[in-house]
């Protein structure tokens, strides 16, 4: 409900939400990626911020399947827009089945973006473009040798951003952040990392 003064200046709680800076979600298209978005879209109901989904399309042979599935019809379409295609219905399916689990609870003004790129780089260009407050992320509880010997787009991320970056496992609950701060090496702002608030999401 708006307050006198919101509807005086004809500031509904949605429109305030607009003028303020976005959380940034990056969303694989999976369950791993579903408990990011839930934990995102808490955040911004109790932020009241708008939030932002970014999908980067990036084919490797894990994600080529996914895309393909998409693309049986006559003719065949960019990655761009097979994944514009799965990211809104994505994101749509998440809503509805939110709608159904708890009609009640009040809805996140969300925003989708797909872009081409490579995952730890193209997200922190994003986020500074968006003028983004945090970056909500998908991560995994590997050890220190092997993200060193298989990579992290987590740990390239981090070394490319000073903002809060929230690190999701795939069951939805953060990890430690200090999990992370060997990749780092050295390299970007650690208050990427140890500024990671730990405060309970309110449910």
């Amino acid at each position: 409900m708006s307050t006198p003064s919101q509807a005086a200046q004809g500031q509904t709680p949605q429109r305030q939400a607009r003028q303020m800076p976005p959380i940034l979600c990056a969303l694989t298209l999976d369950a791993h990626g579903q408990a990011c978005l839930r934990y995102a879209w808490q955040r911004a109901i109790n932020t009241g911020q708008p939030l932002t989904v970014v999908h980067v399309a990036h084919q490797t042979m894990r994600s080529a399947g996914v895309y393909q599935q998409q693309n049986r019809g006559s003719r065949l379409l960019p990655l761009a827009e097979i994944a514009q295609q799965l990211l809104g219905k994505f994101v749509d399916d998440f809503l509805s089945q939110l709608a159904a689990d708890a009609p009640e609870v009040p809805t996140a003004i969300i925003d989708k973006i797909v872009e081409p790129g490579i995952p730890g780089s193209r997200i922190p260009e994003i986020a500074e473009r968006i003028g983004a407050t945090s970056i909500v992320v998908g991560g995994t509880r590997r050890s220190t040798l092997q993200r060193r010997l298989r990579g992290s787009v987590t740990g390239d991320l981090l070394r490319r951003t000073s903002l809060p970056v929230f690190v999701i496992d795939a069951g939805g609950e953060p990890i430690d952040p200090l999990d992370y701060l060997p990749d780092l090496q050295g390299k970007g702002n650690p208050s990427a990392v140890l500024g990671l608030p730990q405060e309970p999401i309110r449910q």
